[in-house]
């Protein structure tokens, strides 16, 4: 007779021991003066964030039966795009995602132009997110696509992007 004692395998992930309510609730307090301050409306607010993509890694725990004694192990695939998503607080305005692959031309996309992609696309030799492409995004995207969207809705020429301190993130002052 087999017995069950309630235990299961459980995978450990995320920062929750890492969080600071107290950072937090400042910022918190610190954007919403701000926001008052300069009389800014949820069109007027951004925020973007980077992700990574394993688009060809295979889990790493399975099922199998009683019977299996061991599962055939494989090499992990390291192969990764990061994906940059993009919008305002209202949710109205959202910019196409920013793709970074290693390729300049990837061989899937041999016969179509990057330019005709629903992304951004460029390339970086580990294909993560570097200050060059964050400032070729920031002026040759966001600005010219958030000015024209604030003129479309009559409001000021005037926005908040919020950006984590990823160490590949430019500088204020040069942005």
């Amino acid at each position: 007779m087999e017995k069950k004692y309630a235990v299961r395998q459980m995978t450990i992930c995320g920062e929750k021991l890492s969080e600071d309510f107290e950072a937090s609730n400042e910022f918190r307090t610190e954007l919403n003066n701000l926001v008052v301050k300069e009389n800014l409306t949820e069109e007027q607010l951004y925020n973007c964030d980077e992700t990574g993509l394993n688009f060809k890694r295979l889990p790493t725990k399975s099922l199998v039966s009683r019977n299996e004694k061991s599962a055939p192990g494989f090499k992990h695939s390291k192969e990764k795009l990061t994906v940059m998503c993009f919008s305002n607080a209202s949710g109205m305005h959202k910019l196409r995602l920013l793709v970074i692959g290693k390729s300049k031309k990837p061989h899937a996309l041999k016969n179509i132009a990057i330019q005709a992609l629903p992304v951004s696309y460029t390339n970086q030799k580990n294909s993560w997110m570097n200050t060059d492409i964050f400032k070729q995004w920031f002026f040759a995207e966001f600005v010219p696509k958030v000015e024209k969207h604030l003129e479309e809705k009559k409001l000021p020429r005037q926005a908040l992007l919020l950006i984590d301190n990823a160490p590949s993130h430019p500088e204020i002052e040069d942005l």
